[in-house]
């Protein structure tokens, strides 16, 4: 396949940001066929005209992605500014499938070896780690990526259309596709388990009735 396309941008409102992300995509052709998109949380409402933007005026009709507090373009971040990435790529007929909370996932996987999934995941749900464990399984040997959707507004996800929470969703793709992998963040638990006492939207500031910092240095 031919290189991505990428367009990313912040702007007063969601519709100059788009316009500025198509006119970044560049040249567009009719074999792009999969898209990601992605919006900060303070647009979150207008997910559904975004995504009805990008199908209007490209010529891709399978889409995934969802909403973050922040998110990132190429050597950009954008956090509490409305803002947009989109990516575009052409891929092999049927080496990939769009799914939704693995519905048809495992039909999908049965037919052909996977080794890669983009999923994301609503942080709301209670059976979260179920699912993304058995997104997990359907994919013996492959890589998952992907991350929990995360706002203080809407919790939408786009798979193919906006999807309003519940479970895993996301794009699977077939070993056709050659993926390489980096691991750019991890983290390794340490201490029992605490009970969040303070916060500040997403910032922790105490636990267990004390100081974060004091129990992260006890521990």
């Amino acid at each position: 396949m031919e290189n991505f396309k990428l367009g990313h941008a912040s702007a007063s409102t969601w519709q100059d940001a788009a316009e500025s992300c198509l006119i970044q995509l560049g040249e567009l052709s009719s074999s792009d066929n999969l898209g990601f998109l992605y919006v900060t949380d303070l647009i979150a409402g207008e997910l559904p005209e975004i995504l009805d933007f990008f199908k209007a005026n490209t010529p891709v009709t399978s889409w995934v992605g969802t909403v973050g507090i922040g998110i990132c373009g190429s050597g950009k971040q954008y956090f509490n500014t409305p803002a947009i990435a989109v990516m575009l790529g052409n891929f092999p007929e049927n080496s990939f499938y769009v799914f939704q909370e693995n519905e048809n996932l495992n039909q999908f996987a049965a037919k052909n070896r996977v080794l890669f999934t983009v999923a994301h995941g609503d942080p709301r749900s209670k059976e979260i780690d179920k699912d993304i464990t058995n997104t997990s399984e359907s994919l013996s040997e492959g890589f998952l990526v992907g991350g929990l959707t995360s706002s203080r507004h809407e919790i939408l996800q786009i798979a193919d259309e906006i999807r309003e929470g519940g479970g895993v969703s996301g794009v699977i793709f077939s070993n056709e596709i050659e993926v390489s992998t980096r691991l750019t963040q991890s983290c390794s638990a340490i201490g029992p388990y605490h009970r969040i006492s303070q916060c500040d939207n997403n910032i922790i500031i105490g636990l267990d009735d004390k100081s974060a910092l004091d129990v992260f240095k006890q521990d």
